[in-house]
């Protein structure tokens, strides 16, 4: 089948790779509320929004300092998560050091588990056609080592023919490396693939630099800029894959 993403080209598409969070699956409410309420149970009560605005600035601080998770120097990211949630909490007035470990501990394995994410409404239903029409379907996602665990819990993982999680293979988007990585192991060029995800500087810059046709999933509204991102390559859900 041939399809047309924006490349003005008619090559046979055979690839189809897939963001993970934000686009396949989402945190199952807000990292405020889901931190508040592992609080609670240590007697700790700090409001969702605190915590909420808390840790999209200690989150953000972390990954432009220690990127990747901290992918090079430890073998899970565990460590880094733990340094995060210590300045969340901080942030948000509460700083007990032994508090907060136990805290953190119980969120790095509770989030873990399929219960703390939430896929998306289309996204089985989606999955299951492309399966059927015989594209070769991939994940190409900056998450740490746990993403094989969540995605088997959501009952996402036996989609996929390959998963390619940023921690685990020491690079992440938006370095062209991690695309042409996956190309390699299926030994496509990247004109027939086609990139889909939540981030125009993680995922469509880089997919399409390479060649490959990219889809922005833009669940939040984001309204790009015409000048960044196509129009006709952007979709609030997964729902326009049906079409191929």
């Amino acid at each position: 089948m041939r399809e047309n993403f924006g490349h003005g080209l008619c090559v046979m598409l055979r690839l189809i790779t897939f963001d993970a969070c934000n686009t396949l699956f989402r945190v199952r409410g807000s990292p405020g509320e889901l931190y508040s309420e592992v609080a609670w149970r240590f007697d700790v009560k700090l409001s969702p929004k605190a915590l909420n605005e808390s840790f999209k600035h200690a989150f953000g601080e972390f990954y432009k300092s220690v990127p990747n998770f901290g992918a090079k120097g430890d073998k899970t990211a565990e460590k880094w998560w733990s340094g995060v949630v210590k300045q969340t909490f901080k942030s948000a007035g509460f700083d007990d050091e032994k508090t907060v470990a136990r805290i953190s501990s119980t969120l790095y394995n509770e989030f873990s588990t399929s219960s703390y994410w939430q896929v998306y409404p289309e996204t089985f239903d989606v999955l299951e056609h492309l399966r059927k029409k015989g594209y070769l379907l991939a994940v190409i996602s900056n998450f740490d080592e746990r993403l094989d665990t969540i995605l088997e819990g959501l009952y996402l993982k036996s989609y996929f023919d390959l998963i390619v999680c940023s921690f685990n293979v020491g690079m992440c988007k938006p370095s062209p490396e991690i695309f042409k990585l996956v190309l390699s192991n299926f030994g496509m060029k990247a004109e027939e693939a086609l990139h889909v995800g939540d981030n125009v500087e993680l995922d469509y810059k880089p997919a399409v630099s390479l060649g490959f046709r990219s889809l922005i999933v833009d669940r939040f509204s984001s309204n790009y800029s015409a000048a960044i991102v196509n129009p006709e390559h952007v979709t609030k859900d997964l729902k326009p894959l049906m079409q191929l």
